[in-house]
């Protein structure tokens, strides 16, 4: 190792070094110089242990006979205010009582004189960096406390029998229970009883192979109230491959969870009448027409006399109408045919399941009559209105969603075309 590469290591550190006699103790001052932050030089031991208590040291390299206090004494008074400082002992005496004295204290190095300079930095580089593995260790534990202790996600420790041994202050945050309330009781005090036994079994197995598991998880807060969380879940293991602790984290997505739903609500329903959109019903007859073979009929459904609405009462009184024909529709057909609003006045109808021709027909006539029925503005405002629909049928018709619309569409506008208040099956005419 060059004199460089050795200051890497030393720069970061203040040295202490103790020399009676002068010659060396300036050779190696200078030399001690070039590698660490700083150095400070005594003459005894009790010149030393004053520097000592009034400086920050870091590392001390002592001669062992001197006057007023040795070596071993200092060390001893040291060590006992600061029983990690590493010390090297560099003498020319080797004697039994010396070495077992080192031995002791808990000396971390011996050198003998004469004074080599590759063994001097030999013994240095093996100190520094034990202790700059030790700094970089005690930072990553600093850090590592400050992390578990500031995150936002709640983390909950527990050991190879499930029992807990350790929270953060997230998990109180977020479950309502202190550290003390839940140490070593199971995690299961959290259960809210919405996962199914196979969830659980499908967790641990997970867990169990490959070490880990990541997922979506109801638990219940103290208080009650349930929660939705995402949860990752990690076994720690010792050197054998044994699981010695599991370490939770997660965060309470409910919020989350809520809006991400409203949103794609927001993004599938017609604001005015909750209805599903014309995104949503596309997306639904794909579904029906890719995944199973089933009859189904599209009625397209679109009021006469809307426009005169608008024009004489506002916009106002033609969202109260489009609201009530939204539930007049819903109240014609069964729970899991869909009603859709496609535009203004335009609607859409899927009927599932459909049994057979007539079936189309005879929702038609329920919504027409449903129509016919007055509108109430006001206490003294009645209105009337008509329905014009086109009914196609899969797969008789076509076997396509454009088509299937498009012919529907077509069918109403004949009815349109013909007197309106009415409805119509396609038909094909090429």
């Amino acid at each position: 190792m060059t004199i460089a590469e050795l200051r890497e290591y030393c720069k970061d550190f203040v040295l202490l070094y103790v020399e009676d006699e002068i010659e060396i103790n300036e050779q190696l001052t200078l030399s001690f110089v070039r590698l660490f932050k700083k150095v400070y030089s005594a003459l005894d031991g009790l010149e030393a242990l004053e520097i000592f208590n009034n400086n920050n040291i870091d590392m001390i390299i002592s001669d062992i006979r001197m006057p007023k206090m040795d070596g071993v004494e200092l060390a001893s008074k040291i060590r006992s205010i600061n029983s990690e400082i590493p010390i090297i002992f560099m003498t020319a005496h080797n004697d039994e009582k010396y070495l077992l004295a080192s031995i002791d204290i808990g000396i971390d190095k011996y050198i003998l004189k004469p004074i080599i300079g590759d063994v001097v930095y030999s013994t240095i580089f093996q100190v520094v960096k034990a202790m700059s593995d030790k700094k970089l260790m005690q930072y990553k534990l600093k850090l590592a406390s400050v992390v578990y202790n500031n995150i936002t996600e709640g983390v909950l420790v527990t050991d190879s029998t499930n029992s807990i041994v350790a929270t953060n202050p997230a998990f109180s945050l977020i479950t309502g229970y202190f550290e003390d309330e839940v140490l070593n009781k199971k995690p299961n005090i959290l259960k809210s009883s919405m996962q199914t036994a196979e969830f659980y079994k499908d967790m641990w197995f997970k867990i169990k192979k490959y070490g880990k598991f990541s997922g979506e998880i109801y638990n219940r807060k103290k208080n009650g109230e349930i929660y939705l969380e995402w949860i990752n879940i990690v076994a720690i293991f010792d050197n054998d491959r044994n699981i010695i602790n599991y370490v939770a984290t997660f965060s309470d997505i409910t919020k989350r969870k809520e809006y991400e739903r409203k949103l794609e609500y927001q993004a599938n329903h017609d604001t005015l009448t909750g209805l599903a959109n014309r995104n949503l019903v596309i997306s639904l007859l794909t579904d029906i027409v890719m995944s199973s073979h089933q009859r189904f009929a599209i009625l397209m459904v679109d009021l006469d006399g809307f426009k005169g609405v608008n024009d004489v009462y506002g916009h106002q009184a033609g969202d109260t109408v489009l609201s009530s024909v939204a539930s007049r529709l819903r109240s014609v057909v069964r729970e899991d045919d869909t009603v859709a609003r496609i535009g203004g006045d335009e609607f859409i109808i899927v009927l599932s399941h459909l049994k057979d021709t007539e079936e189309a027909g005879i929702v038609a006539k329920r919504v027409i009559d449903a129509i016919n029925k007055y509108f109430l503005l006001s206490d003294t405002v009645k209105i009337h209105i008509g329905v014009s629909i086109g009914i196609a049928l899969y797969p008789t018709d076509d076997t396509t969603v454009d088509g299937l619309i498009r012919k529907a569409d077509d069918a109403m506008y004949q009815i349109k075309l013909t007197g309106k208040n009415d409805y119509k099956f396609f038909e094909d005419k090429s």
